[in-house]
C-alpha cells in the first residue's frame, strides 16, 4: 500500500518537476523575484527601523525579519489552497478527470501526489528567502533552531493541504474554487499575523485569530527561527498544528469523496 502510494507521488512529482524546469524563463523569473520582494520587505522594515513597537518585541523589534518570515512562508498557505483545486481544473479541461476518477488509485490519492512539487518548489523559495534575506539584507537568524522549523513547516504544510483538499471538493462540484481561495487566503493573511502581529486587532478578533492555523504556524516559525526556539518551548503551537491536521485532513478526504461521488451521480464529471 505505501509502496504503491509511494510510486504514484514520485510519478507525479517527477512530471511536475520536468514541467517546471522545461519552461525556464519563468522558472528562472520565480526564482529571481524573490530577490526583489525580499529588498522590499528589507526597505518597509527600514521606514519602522528604530520605532519602538510592544508588538514587535518579542521578534527583537526588527520588523524586516518578521515580515519577510510571514509572507514568504504564507506561500505554503497560497501554494495548498491553489494547487489542489489548479489539479482539478486542469484536469477538467483536459478532460483527463473521468479517466483519473475511473483509475484503480482513489481520486484523494491522486489529488494529494500531485500537490507534492508544490509544496517541494514553496520549500526552495522560502529557503532562499532566508538566503538572500542574510547574504544581502542582513537577516539575522544565527540562532535558528533547524529542527524545530522543520517540524513546524511539515505540520503547516499537513494543515493547510488539508484546508486546499476541502476547497477541492467545492471545486468538483460546482467547477470553480478560486473565490473560496480568495477568501481564506485574504481572511488567514489578515488575522493569522503576516505582515503585522495578531496582538494589534482587537480582542474578539485575536480570539478568532488563534483557530488559525497560520497564526500558530507563523508564531512558531518566527520563534523557530529569530529566538532559537526549540521543539519542547513550541508545544503549544506544535500541538495546536498537530491537532488542526487530525481534524481537517479527515474532513478534506471525506468532502472529496462526496464530491466525486456526487459528481459520478449526477453525471457531469467532463463538464467544464
Amino acid at each position: 500500500m505505501i509502496r504503491h502510494w509511494m510510486r504514484i507521488a514520485w510519478a507525479f512529482t517527477k512530471r511536475d518537476f520536468l514541467l517546471t524546469i522545461s519552461y525556464k524563463a519563468l522558472f528562472l523569473s520565480q526564482i529571481s523575484a524573490v530577490i526583489f520582494w525580499a529588498a522590499i520587505f528589507y526597505y518597509v522594515g527600514d521606514v519602522f527601523k528604530g520605532v519602538s513597537a510592544a508588538a514587535l518585541r518579542p521578534y527583537k523589534g526588527n520588523y524586516f525579519a518578521f515580515l519577510l518570515i510571514g509572507v514568504a512562508f504564507t506561500d505554503y498557505l497560497t501554494v495548498s489552497l491553489a494547487s489542489f483545486t489548479n489539479s482539478i481544473q486542469e484536469s477538467q479541461l483536459m478532460g483527463t478527470l473521468e479517466i483519473l476518477l475511473l483509475s484503480p488509485c482513489r481520486y484523494s490519492t491522486l489529488l494529494i501526489s500531485s500537490s507534492l512539487w508544490p509544496s517541494l518548489f514553496t520549500s526552495l523559495r522560502f529557503l532562499l528567502y532566508l538566503l538572500f534575506g542574510t547574504l544581502i539584507f542582513g537577516l539575522d537568524i544565527g540562532n535558528a533552531n533547524p529542527l524545530a522549523a522543520v517540524v513546524i513547516m511539515l505540520l503547516s504544510i499537513l494543515c493547510f493541504s488539508s484546508i486546499g483538499i476541502m476547497v477541492s471538493s467545492v471545486t468538483l462540484v460546482f467547477k470553480r474554487g478560486v473565490p473560496v481561495n480568495y477568501l481564506i487566503g485574504g481572511v488567514f493573511s489578515f488575522l493569522g499575523g503576516v505582515a503585522f502581529p495578531s496582538e494589534v486587532l482587537p480582542p474578539w478578533l485575536v480570539r478568532i485569530s488563534s483557530y488559525i492555523p497560520l497564526t500558530h504556524s507563523l508564531t512558531a516559525m518566527r520563534r523557530a527561527l529569530l529566538d532559537g526556539y526549540g521543539v519542547t518551548q513550541l508545544l503549544p503551537e506544535i500541538g495546536a498544528l498537530a491537532l488542526f491536521a487530525v481534524v481537517f485532513i479527515p474532513i478534506g478526504l471525506y468532502l472529496v469523496h462526496l464530491a466525486v461521488r456526487r459528481i459520478k451521480t449526477v453525471g457531469n464529471v467532463s463538464h467544464y
